[in-house]
Formats: structure tokens, C-alpha cells, sequence
């Protein structure tokens, strides 16, 4: 499978994240000096010279940090529900990989916000999701690398008996500006397909329920709305939206009493954490009157971290049920958050987790950045 080569720090999401700041800096000159910055890091940050670094525990337990598999920018990966295999995804190459072997070569787009972004495995284990972003071609064929644009696409592939993928087929897609078209894909506790997409960098279209753009639709695993979405029947509707007025958000999961929690990149700082709940709406964009029934996020932090990884924090150091672990591409910390008391300060877990995390089957926290995929382990 030929390759086209990939930097070792992405352009990826610059502008929905990097460009997010409080200071009053012209967007461009700050997207350029970010850019610059990202780029010298990655050439001779922390990664290139260890292990990403422990930084406390709430209750002083012991930890450290163990490398799973060295991979190019893996911000994608996940584990089957049915035998715990790890699958991993590269987010420039387009590359899928599980067992110690290449599965699939998706032809990805780059530029902007865009690459492979987002993997889940079915919860029977036999369909693997994909949330990528393409150069526009022929809508049923993943591999296109034809035609001028790109679009966003949900893409299922059957996973066959001896681990390889099969049989792709694109069950949603979206025209993509290539800024604020991050996207997650995960299955919720019924079995729903959940979907985020960003507002394509339309602020109208966030508030706009006929839209895609700026929501958290929830489908099946053939692409059609899920029974009991909030807008069925309604004509102003797309009935695959589940919540609406989201800006850029890129990670969401499931707090073990079953709520959805999902993270949000703010405009100029103020990123997000959201209880998610059918039927809301989050804010975006701002009004000036607050909207009737608008509903407030769980935790602000005011600083710029971009979070791109978010999970519920394992058992053995959590303040409460309310905890989760949040991963920013800025901040390229983990640090753990009590979204129940909003004035609690999150704590620095880990320095070195930019990408996503995950709490894995064996209940061990396992997380990316742009080196490779690590587990944090409790001595």
C-alpha cells in the first residue's frame, strides 16, 4: 500500500484549537506562531526524549506510564467489546491497524481539522466504525483520492473471523469545510450510534435543527435515526439530531450511571464539559440574550487546554461517580475534573497526553499522543 508522508506534528484542528485564546491577537498572526511553535515541539519536545511523565494522584497512589505501541499521531483507537483486542488508527496516514498488523488504508484528507479522527467497534464485535475526513470522490468508496474538496464520512467495516476488515460502507456523510468538522463516534450504553460533528465553521448552523452541523446525532448502524430521538416527526428537523449548539468538540463518553459526557472547544478559551441529554441545547454560538431552556456546561476552563480525549476516571483514584479524565492537545496534560463541583480544581495526572483516552476493559487508563498509545498503570 503506497503512503504519502506525514509531519510529525499535525495542521490538524490548528484552527478550532490552537487559534482558541484570551488574548486579543489577530486570528491569523496567532494560527501561524501556534503552528510554528507545534511544529518545533514536536521536533524536540518531551516525547522524543522519554515516556510521558506521571504528575500526581488524588490519593497518592502509585503510577507510571508504560508505552502499548509506538504509532504515527493515533488519534483514533479502541477496544473490542468482545475480546479486547486494541484497533488504533493514524490520523494523517489513514492507516488501520490491530494484532500487530495493518488492517485498512483509508485516503485521507489532511489539511485544516481533517484526517481519520475517530474509531468504535459495534458492541457484538463484528463492524468497525470510522469518522474521517476524505477528498471528495465516489460516495460508497472510502478509498476515493479523486475530485476537488472533501467531505466528513461515517464509514462501517465488517471485521471478519481472522481480524481483518472487509466490506466498507459509508453510512453518513457530510460536505466539510475542513475547519471545525472534528468528529467522535462511539456506541452509548442502548446501543445507539452516537455521532458529533462540529458547525463546519457556520455559527448558524448550530442552532439550526435541520442541519448536521454543530450536533450530537444519534443513529443506527445503518445510518437512519435511532427510535426515540427528540425531533422525529418534527418538519424543521433532521431526526437524527440528539443535541444541538455545539461548537467543535471532539470527545464524549459515559459516566457509569449512564449519562453522556461530552467536551466542547470554546472561541476564545472556555472549553467545555457538557452532561449531554436528549433534546438540549448547549449555547453555540452565543447569544446576546440567553436562549429559553439553553443549558449550562458542567465545567469551564477558561484557560485554552482543547480537550481531545475525554473518559470517565478509573475507580481506584476517583474523587466521586462525577470524575472524568480530560486530555487537551494544547495543554498536552491529562488532568482529572469533578464535573459535579465546578470550582474543584482539576489535577495534573499525566504531562504528555495530547490526543484521546480511553478507560480500558481491564479498567487501566490507556491514552495518545503524538508518538504513540501508553497505559497508565496503578502500582
Amino acid at each position: 500500500m503506497s503512503k504519502r508522508p506525514s509531519a510529525s506534528l499535525p495542521s490538524v484542528w490548528q484552527h478550532g484549537w490552537e487559534c482558541s485564546t484570551s488574548v486579543e491577537i489577530p486570528r491569523l498572526t496567532l494560527c501561524l506562531v501556534l503552528t510554528c511553535a507545534g511544529l518545533l515541539f514536536a521536533a524536540c519536545g518531551a516525547d522524543d526524549r522519554g515516556s510521558p511523565r506521571v504528575l500526581g494522584s488524588p490519593n497518592r497512589a502509585s503510577l507510571r506510564v508504560e508505552r502499548v505501541v509506538s504509532a504515527d499521531l493515533p488519534a483514533a483507537f479502541a477496544f473490542s467489546p468482545v475480546d479486547g483486542q486494541l484497533w488504533y488508527g493514524e490520523l494523517q496516514n489513514g492507516r488501520i491497524f490491530s494484532g500487530g498488523s495493518q488492517r485498512w488504508d483509508f485516503a485521507v484528507s489532511t489539511g485544516g481539522e481533517s484526517g481519520l479522527q475517530s474509531i468504535t467497534i459495534s458492541p457484538d464485535g463484528h463492524h468497525l466504525f470510522v469518522y474521517l475526513s476524505v477528498p471528495t470522490g465516489d460516495p460508497q468508496d472510502p478509498k476515493s483520492d479523486g475530485g476537488e474538496g472533501q467531505v466528513s464520512r461515517v464509514v462501517r467495516l465488517s471485521i471478519t473471523s481472522d481480524g481483518s476488515l472487509s466490506d466498507p460502507r459509508t453510512i453518513l456523510e457530510v460536505p466539510s469545510t475542513g475547519i471545525h468538522n472534528a468528529g467522535t463516534v462511539g456506541f452509548g450504553p442502548e446501543g445507539a450510534l452516537y455521532v458529533n460533528i462540529g458547525d463546519n465553521h457556520d455559527f448558524g448552523e448550530s442552532q439550526d435543527l435541520a442541519s448536521p452541523f454543530g450536533k450530537i446525532l444519534r443513529i443506527t448502524s445503518e445510518g437512519t435515526s435511532y427510535p426515540g430521538n427528540p425531533f422525529i416527526g418534527r418538519q424543521d428537523a433532521d431526526p437524527r439530531v440528539w443535541a444541538y449548539g455545539i461548537r467543535n468538540t471532539s470527545a464524549f463518553s459515559w459516566l457509569p450511571d449512564g449519562r453522556m459526557i461530552g467536551a466542547d472547544n470554546g472561541d476564545t478559551g472556555d472549553d467545555e464539559i457538557n452532561v449531554l441529554e436528549a433534546g438540549a441545547n448547549y449555547g453555540w454560538p452565543p447569544a446576546e440574550l440567553p436562549r429559553s431552556g439553553e443549558t449550562a456546561p458542567t465545567r469551564v476552563f477558561r484557560e485554552t487546554i482543547a480537550p481531545a480525549g475525554l473518559a470517565r476516571a478509573p475507580a481506584y483514584f476517583s474523587w466521586s461517580r462525577d470524575d472524568v479524565l480530560v486530555c487537551g492537545f494544547v495543554s498536552r496534560k491529562m488532568v482529572l475534573a469533578d464535573t459535579a463541583d465546578p470550582a474543584a480544581t482539576p489535577q495534573g495526572i499525566v504531562d504528555g497526553c495530547s490526543l484521546r483516552v480511553v478507560l480500558a476493559p481491564d479498567g487501566s487508563v490507556v491514552f495518545s499522543n503524538e508518538h504513540g498509545i501508553w497505559r497508565l498503570i496503578l502500582d
